[in-house]
């Protein structure tokens, strides 16, 4: 994620449901400055208390879409809830697809290793769009 030319932001909360072990790996790049790590005020937990929020989204994903309203920023989610609050509110929201498209764009995956990839990704997450990841693969195969 960090070799796209991406500002890449989250939240405190965000950061702090990370284990030892990623906090760990998320560390070297905030020390990097390619990950920013945003606290927020009290002042700015009144503002994001404001916004609705369906009761099944964590005080977490909250801060983010805050953040991302806040700031008009994309959100990069794999969560139907957290997608389906970005749309209603005209945040532009991306998914894993977009990712792996975007590495085969900058040229940090090849077409059949990211076909490889998301075959893989579809094996183990049901919760994949089964339609678009065979698009994107036809896509792919397309370009070889």
């Amino acid at each position: 994620m960090f070799e796209l030319e991406l500002a890449i932001h989250t939240t405190q909360e965000v950061y702090l449901e990370c284990d030892e072990e990623q906090q760990k790996q998320l560390n070297i790049f905030i020390e990097n400055k390619q990950l920013l790590i945003h606290i927020l005020t009290e002042e700015q937990i009144k503002d994001l208390a404001t916004l609705s929020f369906s009761r099944r989204l964590s005080f977490s994903d909250q801060t983010i879409l805050w953040l991302a309203h806040k700031e008009k920023n994309m959100v990069l989610t794999g969560d139907n809830l957290i997608r389906k609050w970005c749309v209603k509110n005209e945040l532009k929201v991306h998914g894993i697809l977009w990712v792996l498209e975007q590495f085969t764009v900058h040229d940090l995956l090849t077409t059949i290793k990211a076909i490889a990839k998301l075959e893989l990704l579809m094996d183990i997450n049901l919760w994949l769009p089964v339609e678009a990841c065979r698009a994107l693969i036809q896509k792919w195969k397309e370009i070889e």
